[in-house]
């Protein structure tokens, strides 16, 4: 055994943390696009095995047209950090682009390879993190749905 094996495993066994840290389970971004019918796994599954699982506090599907479009992600302050979060997801995906629009409280991602956008969001108030993952829809979908909700303002006016 050579002296940085010894190290290593003299550093695995006083501090087990240094080799094994906690996973965030993350939403499992496949499942966007995906018809309601179809059976789904909403979380990725763990990288390795053996380590301890930040897990969500509740997962949160939204649907239109029979597919998955979007997804909110609740987890507790008590179990992880919005820094830990925000970190976790710059790993992930290191070449998205990363807006900070209010430090600790709110920061975004844009997927383009994968068309989804992540937000998370601190929502002090319950003592959660919100990490939001929306799939992007085409110019058609954003422009009929655009229509839908300029009649639907126009049907609650009051009439003159």
């Amino acid at each position: 055994m050579t002296r940085l094996q010894s190290i290593v495993i003299i550093l695995v066994i006083l501090c087990p943390s240094f080799a094994l840290s906690d996973e965030i389970l993350f939403f499992n971004t496949a499942v966007l696009g995906q018809k309601i019918s179809q059976s789904i796994s909403p979380l990725e599954s763990p990288s390795i095995e053996g380590l301890n699982f930040i897990e969500p506090k509740v997962i949160q599907l939204d649907t239109d047209d029979g597919r998955y479009i979007a997804s909110s992600i609740y987890y507790s302050a008590k179990d992880v950090s919005f820094i830990e979060i925000a970190e976790s997801i710059n790993k992930k995906y290191p070449q998205s682009r990363h807006k900070i629009f209010n430090p600790g409280s709110h920061e975004a991602w844009r997927v383009e390879d994968e068309k989804f956008a992540i937000s998370l969001i601190s929502e002090s108030e319950e003592g959660l993190f919100r990490v939001i993952y929306i799939k992007f829809m085409s110019t058609e979908k954003t422009l009929q749905n655009l229509k839908e909700s300029l009649e639907s303002l126009k049907k609650n006016l009051p009439e003159k």
